[in-house]
């Protein structure tokens, strides 16, 4: 069997797919009081005692920008542990709702085929 003709093709291709899709949401809430009620331990500090309570440096941009937005002030109180037993959040007084969300997608494709035929000299075919 001796091979008088070869014929190959090939083909392949490839996809890339990369999708990030983050979703952020604030949102405020305040009753109808005017003021914001502080614990008893925030009211005994001084201003300059007020500014030395360690927060996160995002969460003070937060308050910066709520007290942009309402045209007041707003003074943190110092959260003190409850040991009371509630499973529900009740919303007095004021309140931010902050979430965040982000959906990261990578997709990748490769699809490959071959095909051919080989002739021989005495006549045969061979597909593939």
């Amino acid at each position: 069997m001796k091979i008088a003709s070869a014929d190959v093709s090939l083909f392949s291709s490839f996809d890339k797919h990369h999708e990030i899709k983050e979703e952020e949401s604030l949102k405020q809430w305040v009753d109808d009081r005017d003021t914001l009620e502080l614990s008893d331990e925030v009211k005994s500090l001084s201003t300059n005692e007020l500014e030395d309570i360690d927060l996160d440096p995002k969460l003070m941009n937060i308050v910066r920008i709520l007290e942009t937005l309402m045209g007041k002030k707003i003074n943190l109180p110092v959260f003190k542990r409850d040991d009371g037993v509630s499973n529900a959040p009740q919303r007095q007084g004021w309140g931010v709702d902050y979430s965040y969300s982000k959906t990261e997608i990578k997709t990748q494709n490769l699809n490959f085929s071959a095909t051919g035929n080989i002739k021989l000299e005495n006549g045969d075919s061979i597909d593939f």
